[in-house]
């Protein structure tokens, strides 16, 4: 019987780029609400569908990071990789 290995520590070198993501998500949400008027203009909907948009963006982007992570240790990064791609394209 083999042992299962130790999962690998938590250090400031693993969690810098999760670190970055999430502040960048920030970012580009709170970019959202000043564009909210550009976007009912442009595409002639309410606030409440731009809300609804920026809602959806928002869920999809951070549930993608610990779903990927769970998907790296069943599959290869490769196709994780192909898969987000391929996810990206169809939207």
């Amino acid at each position: 019987m083999s042992a299962v290995p130790a999962p690998p520590r938590l250090t400031a070198s693993l969690l810098a780029p999760g670190a970055v993501a999430f502040l960048t998500l920030g970012v580009l949400q709170a970019m959202y609400g000043a564009a909210f008027p550009l976007f009912q203009e442009r595409y002639g909907v309410g606030a409440g569908v731009v809300g609804w948009v920026a809602s959806a963006h928002f869920l999809g982007s951070a549930s993608a990071p610990p779903l990927v992570g769970l998907a790296l240790g069943r599959v290869s990064v490769r196709a994780v990789t192909v898969a987000g791609a391929l996810v990206l394209a169809l939207g």
